[in-house]
């Protein structure tokens, strides 16, 4: 049976293990398995690896490992750079043993199969390199640039719907816009906010909402995903809430003037005019009021 390992980071040490029977299914011992019977292909080439290095028979000779009959093996080092550039991320390699004996035939098969991915950072955690997003190489630079951004500060002044940080260091406009701010000490600590606009000359926020406390000086806070995108801009400079607010109170709001050239929709709790429409004889409007507050 082949092995397929997947994918694998360059540099990994392969344990190709595989079983020797006779013509009844009893297990037989191998003979006459070396280094040199072990071929590597990479991609479509049809060419096999131009050395042996790297590649090393388990238990000294690759036959009956451990003292168990049919049991066989070896190993492939990928991080051996015998044949230069041999071994890359990304390419597929199929490993072929050819030939050995078992039960008086000679045998030819393949063996493993397997994919090169970056080698790893860190023992067992996967390396992640992102060439675009979407097909925009762009937008992956500007991600990577965004992670190796210092996402936390400490607040020097503000009010309920802004905070200054002068040792923010980002220099383009509205850098920040789209994303959230998480408080983490201070009267609105572990409370969270849409980011509307980042002004770099300032190194000022502004939120779509306001916090029920003004910001000030030694107030700690992180930069966070925002994904519920309902303080985000939809038309003009109204947000996803504000508009929801609009369509709410018109399709389930009380309303007072209906049949005049004046109609008020209350919000649902009934607390707020939303909407003062004027309308002329024919019913158009001719203005509105709009508070989405």
């Amino acid at each position: 049976m082949t092995i397929n390992f997947g994918a694998v980071p360059v540099g990994s040490v392969l344990p190709v293990h595989y079983a020797s029977y006779q013509g009844d299914g009893a297990s037989v011992a191998q003979s006459g398995l070396a280094v040199t019977d072990v071929e590597i292909y990479k991609d479509g080439s049809m060419t096999q690896r131009s050395s042996d290095a790297g590649v090393t028979l388990l238990d000294t000779d690759g036959t009956d490992l451990d003292s168990i009959v049919g049991a066989n093996g070896f190993s492939i080092d990928t991080g051996d750079n015998t044949v230069a550039g041999f071994y890359a991320a990304g390419s597929f390699y199929n490993v072929w043993v050819a030939s050995v004996t078992i039960d008086g035939k000679t045998v030819d098969f393949l063996a493993a199969t397997f994919r090169l991915s970056p080698a790893e950072a860190v023992a067992g955690l996967a390396k992640s390199d992102i060439g675009a997003v979407n097909g925009n190489a762009a937008l992956a630079a500007t991600l990577a640039s965004w992670l190796s951004s210092d996402i936390s500060g400490i607040a020097d002044s503000g009010s309920t719907t802004t905070m200054v940080d002068a040792a923010r260091t980002e220099s383009n406009s509205n850098y920040w816009a789209g994303m959230g701010i998480q408080a983490l000490s201070g009267p609105n600590g572990g409370l969270s906010r849409s980011i509307l606009t980042f002004d770099p000359a300032n190194d000022r926020f502004t939120f779509a909402k306001a916090w029920p406390n003004a910001w000030a000086a030694g107030h700690d806070y992180t930069i966070i995903p925002w994904i519920d995108g309902l303080d985000e801009l939809v038309e003009g400079t109204y947000t996803a809430r504000q508009i929801m607010r609009l369509v709410a109170a018109t399709l389930a709001g009380k309303v007072s003037g209906a049949g005049t050239t004046t109609n008020v929709f209350r919000d649902i709790n009934d607390t707020t005019d939303r909407l003062t429409v004027t309308v002329d004889p024919a019913g158009d409007r001719t203005a509105v009021t709009i508070n989405v507050t």
